[in-house]
């Protein structure tokens, strides 16, 4: 790796707790713009000082005709990241992804899934063996807590608190929060654990932590099989296969909201900075939203008593 990037690495990973993901991006889009600026047969580090508005015009403009839309956005993130560490460091006098304005992003709204929906899908693991019981863990607690996948798989076992319903998640940025779990997802992720110990003990893997969700090997679950896991379960339910992981997160948000919860409890539930970012994972019928009025407005088109 050439030395600012290896610098710029070190800053995402130690500074600003970039995943793992994030780095292997940041790095594979970098590299990408240093093969554009010298030319694919070059492997010497380009000049990152001479890069200006222009060429990252130039770059983008090229970008755009082999990669859509939310690719461009990961690049313009880790352009702006990079180059305001360049500004930092005094590399560059001049941050030239400052007037450039990223590409605007359609927010569809994902369809998430109906309450029978999700029982049907919870009804799928086989909870006789150590691996359907491990699944079913995964997926209750995915739906009960809204967490993300790599959420869920990074947790510990001690994370879990069963007496206080609690799980302690760590989210985006390396930040901490309490999501309360439902007593159906603590008394699966329970019955796992009883299969789990075993398990852990044969794979001799004490680097990793006391990962709470392992394979039948002992090591902790990537985030691909859990979408693997997902499929499966999905076909085996005659259920949307578009559905994914994310779509229990977004049916654990819809349905609190159905139910009545307020978007503030939600956000802090999702781990949202934002509560337009909470809102994009809501989904709420009109018909309930001309409920929640005509009961709560003074104003409202209330029935007239016979």
């Amino acid at each position: 790796m050439w030395p600012l990037l290896e610098r710029f690495a070190e800053y995402l990973r130690f500074e600003l707790s970039a995943s793992e993901a994030t780095l292997r991006s940041y790095q594979s889009d970098l590299h990408d713009l240093a093969r554009f600026i010298a030319g694919e047969d070059d492997q010497s580090e380009p000049d990152w000082g001479a890069v200006d508005e222009l060429l990252l015009r130039r770059y983008l403009a090229q970008l755009g005709k082999r990669c859509g839309k939310a690719t461009r956005m990961r690049h313009m993130a880790a352009l702006r990241s990079f180059f305001k560490f360049c500004m930092r460091h005094e590399v560059i006098d001049r941050d030239p992804t400052a007037r450039i304005h990223n590409p605007k992003q359609d927010h569809p709204l994902a369809t998430p899934l109906t309450v029978d929906q999700v029982f049907g899908l919870l009804s799928m693991p086989d909870s006789t063996t150590p691996a359907g019981k491990r699944n079913l863990a995964l997926l209750e607690l995915l739906y009960s807590s809204g967490l993300r996948v790599a959420e869920a798989v990074g947790l510990d076992v001690h994370d879990v608190d069963p007496d206080l319903g609690l799980v302690r998640v760590r989210g985006k940025g390396d930040k901490e929060r309490l999501v309360p779990v439902g007593r159906a997802a603590l008394t699966a992720i329970d019955d796992w654990i009883e299969q789990r110990g075993p398990i852990r003990a044969r794979a001799n893997e004490d680097a990793d932590g006391e990962p709470l969700f392992i394979n039948l090997r002992g090591s902790r679950l990537s985030q691909r099989w859990v979408r693997t896991v997902m499929k499966r379960c999905l076909l085996a339910a005659g259920l949307p296969s578009d559905a994914s992981p994310h779509s229990l997160r977004h049916s654990f948000a819809t349905h609190l909201l159905d139910g009545g919860a307020d978007l503030r409890s939600i956000q802090e539930m999702l781990g949202h900075s934002s509560l337009s970012t909470t809102q994009r994972y809501t989904h709420v019928s009109l018909d309930l939203l001309n409920k929640v009025y005509d009961s709560a407005h003074p104003r409202a088109r209330k029935k007239k008593k016979k």
